[in-house]
């Protein structure tokens, strides 16, 4: 019997091989994920850079205390902040309590309700309650009128100017800009006198407040980080947003300083009305104005371009692409010319006539020494001056390409740069966050 040969033979195990090409990709690409320069990505959006600061601020109004004459109690006409022509009834002091008339509500008198709930709804504060009885008071006049009293003596007060009257005082009503302190910023001290109630007045007591201009202004106190800020950008005038309904206002910008305190009064033509019983407002000065394509200043950097004359552009190539014609000498020594397509960057201004435009080129375009032929001319212009752009990285395609920027605005983090620049980034395009971590061409994701 032939006995069985043994098979010594090397077997190759598939599995073991599948196996094994499994871990070496896996660790190629650990090992290209661990040495990669990691780039974190930004989305350009647009809008402004940081939020405008905001202000406590101190009303100051053309207005006076009307006071009474003699002692009585007093019945209202007008409803408080509503306007009273010249030599208008406002009220009378009386020694009868109850002069006035409830007459029927006519449209006239709900249309002036509707306008008085209005302005209470938007300007509506759960901290400041007093502001309810305000609109009580008002409510209470709304619907009476001066030829609806019936008096058997009384003396009538007229408003001596056409203006808004007001049933409340606090002591800041003659003050000028100058006369401001830091003390009058200190509002728990402060006391909000309400003139109209039920109790009967004295001689000398105030009735009413007559606000007699639209012209009026808010002054602010500034810190010198705030005043440098403002007065470094050579304002005269500056719009400002109240924060009590939203509103805005523009106005003329002064700077004055008191005591060592720099403050800054804001005088405006408009507006008075909806704040003629605040006397202290909370304001934001829309400073930063500037909008645009917002990005991180970390994404900005610089590259280096060739300036080529503009007047040496031409077109060539079969899609007529705009280029330069370069000089070249074959191994032979002929000269020639060929055409080199160039993406044209940007376009200096002369500055006056005897100044030359110039053309950004790619640097990686031509060779500093190259020499280029001015079209249908004799005209030679050698590479060699260069210059520098500012601009990001986009990561749109996947890896880094140029994109040219121009900075409107800036902060220490951010700046807003222009719209529709060419061969620059749009909205919703992705660039580099830290633009000095990758070079042109690096390949992101």
């Amino acid at each position: 019997m032939a006995k069985k040969q043994k098979n010594s033979g090397f077997h190759l195990n598939i599995g073991i091989v599948i196996f094994g090409a499994l871990v070496l990709y896996l660790v190629i690409t650990m090992f290209l994920y661990l040495t990669r320069v990691h780039t974190e990505t930004y989305q350009v959006t647009s809008g402004t850079l940081s939020k405008n600061e905001t202000y406590a601020a101190i009303a100051l109004r053309s207005e006076h205390i009307v006071t009474a004459d003699a002692g009585g109690y007093v019945n209202y006409f007008i409803a408080d902040g509503m306007k009273a022509a010249r030599d208008e009834a406002v009220c009378i002091v009386s020694p009868q309590q109850d002069l006035v008339k409830k007459h029927a509500i006519t449209s006239d008198d709900l249309a002036q309700i509707r306008q008085l709930a209005d302005r209470y709804a938007r300007a509506y504060d759960r901290n400041q309650f007093r502001s309810v009885y305000d609109l009580k008071f008002s409510l209470d006049t709304s619907v009476y009128g001066a030829s609806e009293f019936a008096a058997t003596d009384g003396k009538l007060y007229y408003a001596g100017k056409d203006g808004i009257i007001s049933y409340s005082s606090d002591g800041y009503e003659s003050k000028t800009a100058d006369q401001i302190s830091s003390d009058d910023f200190y509002t728990k001290s402060y006391h909000k006198n309400q003139l109209k109630s039920d109790a009967s007045v004295s001689a000398g007591s105030p009735v009413y407040r007559l606000i007699d201009s639209e012209n009026w202004s808010i002054v602010l106190a500034l810190s010198d980080h705030q005043y440098k800020r403002l007065t470094d950008s050579d304002r005269t005038r500056i719009r400002v947003r109240f924060a009590k309904d939203g509103l805005s206002e523009t106005g003329n910008l002064r700077f004055f300083d008191s005591d060592g305190v720099h403050y800054a009064e804001i005088t405006f033509t408009d507006g008075m009305v909806r704040y003629c019983n605040d006397r202290f407002l909370n304001v934001e000065l829309v400073t930063n104005t500037v909008t645009g394509l917002k990005i991180p200043k970390s994404a900005v950097i610089e590259k280096t371009f060739y300036a080529v004359p503009v007047n040496f552009v031409t077109e060539g190539g079969d899609s007529g692409d705009s280029g330069f014609l370069k000089e070249v000498t074959d191994e032979n020594g002929v000269v020639s010319t060929s055409f080199v397509e160039a993406t044209l960057y940007e376009e200096t201004k002369p500055v006056n006539q005897a100044d030359i435009a110039y053309y950004f080129v790619d640097t990686e375009t031509f060779s500093r020494g190259d020499v280029l032929i001015k079209p249908d001319s004799d005209e030679r212009f050698q590479i060699g001056t260069t210059a520098k752009l500012k601009g990001v990285y986009s990561t749109n395609k996947g890896y880094a390409v140029f994109r040219k920027i121009q900075i409107l605005d800036e902060d220490d983090e951010s700046c807003i740069i222009a719209e529709g620049t060419s061969f620059g980034v749009t909205q919703y395009d992705y660039i580099v966050r830290n633009g000095d971590r990758v070079k042109e061409s690096d390949i992101l994701h």
